[in-house]
């Protein structure tokens, strides 16, 4: 990282702080100001809620009055008109030098121009669809595209909306499209994502060969940077890069495959699927941030993690006794160590009981502090894969038999390597969680000549990502990781391993999972059919179906009584999706069977 940059981070952090404490007005154009956004066009649009509304509103009057209800204008606090930034003043600030010329006067009419706002909001707990929902209001009025930033108590969010150009008129543009939001930027201590978010939408730091230097270019390379498809793409690179570096570090149990690469490939890959389900949940609160933290694990652990590169402490003591111990355990008394001495074969091969306690500085408190009160998931995701194998089950399965080891009077087929037998082990190092590599030596596999492929541990890969459990939609995304990455993820490396796709899957950098687009448009087509069938005049009413599935905030054209057969209809469906891969058909029609329900029967009284 270079010196400028690096002090364009500790900038970004140092103002973020101190906008916990600062009028909201000061400290958001303070936090534009580092960014190299600035201008002294402004203008006086009031500091409550409804002084803002009624001036805005002037704007555009025949659209009539913007409902308060929707834009939450109870729960303002205060907002304030930060500046016009337009096309004119954007060259001065490539070349980092203040704006010349400007008058001071908001210029209405300017819709090569950008506006700022700033919101008061009380309490934290906004969703990402209710400030999206203020953006867009609020953006109807403006002839120019109007950037929000909330601050939410001790939080901060930006809204950037993506108004496209009209076909038709192009002094005009559409403005029902995507708001982006970067949200929930902790004031105090501010995710290291969060920081690289906002760095990048920094003035210095956008365009490949120059700076923006009109509002075009400017408008452009913003959206261009918070697309969550970039995001997801730099994401996946990086986590593919991992990928093919930890099959040649690791070695699984040989009952996970005969051939030692098919094995740990397979491994790996379970492994990635269940660190980053579990990354997820932890974004609920759900699992403690301890076990991620290296701070943390040297209090935990008795031998630091990133202190010893080559031990496999950490996936052993830490991820294992997460995984089965824990996550495929049910709460209470039943989560405990397994036995030492004389008592200790009554828990061989118990897969839901504590390992490793050795490991720990003080293990019953770990087991206390830790993992007593991670939920149990009931799912086969977590379910340890080790078994004892009968003679019986050998002559049913007799592929098996060069896959199990004798262990005392017994065939034990390991796979996942949870025990207390050095031998029966999975070898996982700490350096691919923590410190990664500067060179994965990844030309074989990416059929490259003397190129570099530096490659972070695991932990710290996911730490550096900001991780959202609400699911993006067509009309608002959260600059983050949604759980829709899971299945990507799973596709992809699936592609990767497969030695069909192989040399494609890994060329291609994530670009083989089902995109949401196709997805969404798969789904509204056999919902409108199935639809269609229920009411007497369906095969006409189309567009009214597409009304109803859209996730836009919009009323349904149907009576009563058509409302009551679609959600019977809705009761009754049954979907099959032969093709089932990562679920994101059955999860896309989910989502959109929400989405329908919520406008037929918003009160659940049908």
């Amino acid at each position: 990282m270079s010196e400028k940059n690096a002090a364009l981070l500790q900038s970004i952090q140092d103002t973020l702080q101190n906008l916990a404490s600062q009028s909201l007005a000061e400290g958001a154009a303070a936090l534009l100001s580092v960014l190299g956004y600035s201008s002294d066009k402004t203008a006086d649009l009031g500091y409550s809620a409804e002084e803002l509304l009624e001036s805005i509103e002037q704007f555009r009057p025949e659209l009539g009055g913007i409902s308060r209800t929707k834009v939450h204008a109870d729960r303002w606090k205060s907002c304030a008109f930060l500046f016009q930034l337009t096309n004119d003043e954007i060259p001065s600030l490539a070349l980092g030098q203040a704006p010349l010329g400007a008058d001071g006067k908001l210029v209405e009419s300017q819709i090569e121009s950008f506006v700022f706002l700033a919101i008061d909001l009380q309490g934290e707990q906004w969703s990402r669809t209710q400030l999206a929902t203020i953006a867009r209001e609020l953006n109807k009025r403006f002839p120019m595209p109007a950037i929000i930033l909330f601050r939410q108590e001790a939080l901060l969010s930006l809204a950037v909306i993506d108004r496209r150009q009209n076909l038709r008129d192009a002094s005009r543009d559409v403005i029902d499209s995507r708001i982006t939001v970067i949200k929930d930027v902790r004031l105090a201590s501010p995710h290291r994502a969060h920081i690289d978010i906002l760095a990048s939408l920094a003035l210095a730091n956008l365009g490949d060969k120059r700076r923006p230097s009109n509002f075009r270019e400017l408008y452009d390379a913003w959206i261009g940077t918070l697309s969550t498809q970039k995001l997801n793409k730099e994401f996946y690179q990086q986590l593919a890069w991992w990928y093919l570096w930890a099959t040649k570090e690791v070695e699984f149990p040989k009952g996970g495959g005969e051939k030692r690469e098919d094995r740990n490939t397979i491994g790996v890959i379970r492994l990635l699927t269940r660190l980053i389900f579990v990354w997820f949940i932890k974004e609920r609160g759900l699992v403690p941030e301890a076990l991620f933290e290296r701070n943390a694990l040297r209090a935990l652990l008795k031998q630091a993690p990133d202190a010893a590169p080559d031990e496999s402490n950490y996936y052993h003591a830490i991820l294992q006794n997460l995984f089965f111990a824990t996550l495929n355990q049910e709460m209470g008394g039943e989560r405990r160590w397994a036995k030492t001495g004389g008592g200790m074969k009554d828990d061989y091969l118990i897969s839901l009981i504590y390992r490793y306690q050795e490991a720990f500085k003080h293990p019953d408190t770990v087991l206390q502090d830790c993992f007593a009160n991670v939920p149990f998931l009931n799912g086969g995701l977590f379910e340890c894969l080790d078994e004892q194998l009968s003679d019986d089950d050998l002559a049913r399965r007799p592929e098996l038999k060069k896959l199990v080891v004798q262990e005392g009077n017994g065939s034990v087929l390991r796979i996942d390597g949870f025990s207390r037998r050095p031998d029966a082990r999975a070898k996982v190092p700490n350096k691919l969680f923590f410190g990664g590599t500067e060179d994965a030596a990844l030309n074989t596999e990416f059929e490259t000549k003397g190129k570099r492929y530096p490659v972070k541990g695991l932990i710290d890969l996911l730490d550096s990502y900001r991780f959202t459990v609400d699911e993006n939609t067509p009309l608002d995304e959260e600059v983050a990781l949604d759980p829709e990455l899971l299945g990507k993820v799973f596709e992809n490396l699936l592609a990767s391993y497969n030695p069909d796709t192989r040399s494609t899957a890994r060329k291609q950098s994530g670009s083989f999972y089902t995109p949401r687009e196709v997805v969404d448009y798969m789904v509204d087509e056999a919902l409108i059919a199935y639809f269609s069938r229920h009411l007497p005049d369906g095969e006409q009413r189309e567009q009214d179906f597409r009304q109803l599935l859209s996730h836009a905030d919009t009323d349904h054209a149907f009576s009563e009584a058509e409302a009551d057969a679609l959600v019977v209809a809705i009761e009754q469906l049954k979907v099959l999706d032969p093709a089932c891969g990562s679920g994101a058909f059955p999860m896309g029609m989910l989502a959109k069977l929400f989405v329908a329900l919520k406008k037929l029967d918003p009160d659940h009284r049908r």
